[in-house]
């Protein structure tokens, strides 16, 4: 019947010219409108809530309720029933929604349960509508179906409106069915992109690991001891959290992504979880699993990468910036098909996506402790990947696209690398973190000079020691018997002055390669003494003193040695300035 557009009422329903005219009463009321004056914001309300118009049908009224941040759906009027939200969960192909057929009015409806109203439709079927002051509109809405309900059974359709309402529907009717032809057309789009999208990725993959992945790494932080509501930040460093400096300095890139699986606490990764759990499956479904990874991946190190260079001394966790980057996707798949989505469905999306932003950077600016620039990297860098990762569409199958995905995601690899290289740069060019990097250099060495100290001195005491020995055997000062049992007791020294050195802890590679020169030098003192023991036990040979392991080569290595860490402490204390430092005592 609604085929063609209609030229003259006569070519359509009489009951819908009533109905239309039935409706009348409600035009002007807050939050209700009458077709042909629907409100467009009001119709994607219902339509992405609980109405699925049928093609039999026109779509006549919508009221909505007042709600704390906005109108949310009430109900809407058909030419043929009544529809409304309903609180049962609907299938995954369905909108959660109830509907009565007008076959099925029995009586007048009334209004009940002040002071928040509902339409009492009989059988035990009510239509909430709270939130009206006055309740004006309730009444008005509640007369409408009487009077529909009354000629519905009666086929009184004349007597149950007023002439001027019959012929204010006859001049309109046109119109609204119009309406609801580019409507059905507009649905009709609706679900073939919806379909596009589910043959474009018929499974939703990636997504789920992900959640899966970052609640895992949550639980095992949990189990380990790390505290489920407020991780400490040596915590969080030592299971992976981004700090620039580390990143930077010591080479630890992989925390870059090792970060993006971590949260701090139960409301950070319970937040993050449900936004991804929400968004992912449908970008996954526009990227493919594949793409979609990839962009997850971009957008994470992207933003990463952005809070190490903003603050490189604060330790970053969370798949925030992944999300923001998600949603920055978004936009890039908007912005490259935006002549094969629906019009309905680019306003929602588009809307969605500034709409995100804009909240979360406001609330992300407003509350401290927030990342914002891992979420503004996060999306700038989901935004260009997701230029790079885009497949045509519709997608004929698949893996249609997968190449040009991985060629982008080599663009991307490349990217990413000198992205990093420049953040190690700007890093080490961050004079806060000059400064904070000297005065950590002076707490680490004064904490390792402090337990190294003492034991070069020992072993220093060991060295004069050895010279006296030496000295007073030259000058048979000294018989061999006892200066062989003294050496034996200098010996048993080394040894445990070179265990002892070993077991210095050392934060730092400089300062373990200070440690083992001076652990070498101690050991090659140790083998110079047990070849000069050997040499007491056997006079007339002269090996264990000249020959290639014998006590002048390792006493010179020892010296050598010893030098070398002299060296090696100087240069550390240069380069760093740690003129703050306790001077070696000693020559």
């Amino acid at each position: 019947m609604h085929d063609d557009d209609p030229e003259s009422p006569d070519e359509v329903d009489a009951w819908e010219i009533f109905a239309l005219a039935a409706c009348q009463p409600l035009q002007g009321l807050p939050h209700c409108y009458v077709a042909p004056r629907l409100s467009a914001e009001a119709v994607v309300r219902a339509l992405d809530s609980y109405l699925r118009p049928r093609p039999d049908e026109l779509l006549l009224a919508l009221v909505e309720r007042p709600g704390p941040t906005g109108p949310v759906p009430g109900c809407a009027i058909t030419s043929r029933r009544l529809c409304w939200p309903s609180d049962v969960p609907a299938r995954a192909t369905a909108r959660p929604g109830s509907s009565l057929s007008f076959d099925e009015l029995r009586g007048a409806v009334r209004v009940t349960g002040a002071p928040d109203p509902a339409l009492d439709l009989g059988g035990g079927r009510e239509v909430p509508l709270g939130g009206f002051d006055p309740p004006g509109p309730v009444d008005a809405l509640a007369g409408v179906l009487s009077t529909i309900g009354r000629a519905r059974h009666s086929g009184d359709l004349a007597g149950s409106a007023t002439p001027d309402a019959l012929r204010c529907s006859r001049a309109e009717i046109g119109h609204v069915v119009r309406q609801a032809q580019a409507m059905h057309r507009a649905g009709g789009e609706v679900r073939s992109f919806q379909a596009d999208v589910m043959t474009a990725t018929p499974r939703v993959v990636v997504t789920y690991l992900i959640v899966a992945s970052c609640l895992l790494v949550y639980l095992a932080m949990i189990a380990s001891g790390v505290s489920a509501i407020d991780p400490t930040v040596p915590d969080l460093i030592a299971w992976g959290g981004n700090v620039g400096v580390l990143v930077a300095l010591d080479g630890q890139t992989w925390r870059l992504l090792s970060s993006v699986f971590l949260h701090g606490g139960l409301i950070h990764i319970g937040l993050n979880m449900y936004v991804l759990y929400r968004a992912g499956p449908l970008i996954e479904r526009l990227y493919g699993n594949a793409g979609f990874a990839l962009l997850y991946l971009a957008a994470g190190l992207g933003g990463a990468m952005a809070s190490a260079w903003w603050h490189p001394r604060v330790v970053s966790v969370g798949a925030s910036g992944a999300i923001f980057g998600l949603i920055g996707g978004l936009g890039a798949f908007l912005v490259s098909h935006r002549t094969a989505i629906p019009a309905q469905v680019l306003v929602r999306m588009r809307g969605g996506v500034v709409a995100f932003v804009l909240y979360n950077t406001l609330f992300g600016l407003a509350i401290p402790g927030i990342d914002n620039a891992a979420h503004l990297g996060g999306l700038v860098s989901g935004l260009l990947a997701g230029l790079l990762l885009q497949r045509p569409w519709p997608v004929p199958r698949p893996t249609a696209g997968l190449p040009r995905q991985l060629a982008g995601g080599l663009v991307i690899a490349a990217a990413l690398t000198v992205a990093a290289v420049v953040l190690d740069r700007q890093v080490l060019r961050n004079a806060e973190v000059r400064v904070a990097l000297a005065r950590e250099s002076i707490r680490i060495y004064n904490e390792f000079a402090g337990e190294l100290d003492p034991l070069r001195l020992e072993f220093e005491q060991t060295n004069l020691r050895l010279d006296a020995l030496i000295g007073r055997v030259d000058r048979s000062e000294l018989a061999l018997p006892d200066a062989r049992a003294e050496l034996s007791g200098l010996i048993s020294r080394a040894e445990e002055e070179r265990d002892a050195v070993a077991r210095i802890p050392a934060a730092d590679p400089d300062l373990v390669e200070i440690r083992d020169a001076l652990s070498s030098s101690v050991d090659a003192l140790r083998r110079a003494m047990v070849a000069l023991d050997r040499y007491l036990a056997k006079p007339e040979d002269p090996s264990p003193i000249e020959g290639p392991s014998g006590f002048n080569p390792s006493r010179a290595e020892s010296e050598a040695e010893l030098a070398r860490y002299r060296a090696l402490r100087g240069a550390f204390l240069d380069r760093f300035r740690t003129s703050e430092a306790p001077p070696e005592p000693g020559p």
